[in-house]
């Protein structure tokens, strides 16, 4: 599934709205404007950033409407870890 441009927009707009007193996160927050691709996902999500904290926080208080807005997110981190867990196999010896 593809990921909109209409989608992404909105996100930032909540994420904008979210770190407006924070530098750092607004500095990130416009680096993901221009740079996010589902591909590199997995990267966004690890980093000490915005994605992660707002992601926790939707979870933890149950902000269903901000889940809504991160379903691209959550998607293109699903089909990732799909991806990266078909390509790894473990050898297991018994005996």
């Amino acid at each position: 599934m593809k990921t909109l441009a209409n989608d992404i927009t909105e996100f930032i707009n909540i994420c904008l709205n979210e770190f407006h007193y924070d530098q750092y996160q607004l500095s990130i927050i416009n680096e993901f404007k221009q740079k996010y691709n589902s591909n590199k996902v997995l990267w966004w999500f690890t980093q000490d950033s915005f994605i992660y904290h707002l992601l926790s926080k939707a979870l933890n208080i149950k902000n269903y409407n901000l889940l809504i807005h991160m379903g691209f997110l959550i998607r293109d981190i699903y089909e990732n870890l799909q991806k990266y867990q078909l390509k790894s196999s473990i050898q297991v010896y018994h005996g």
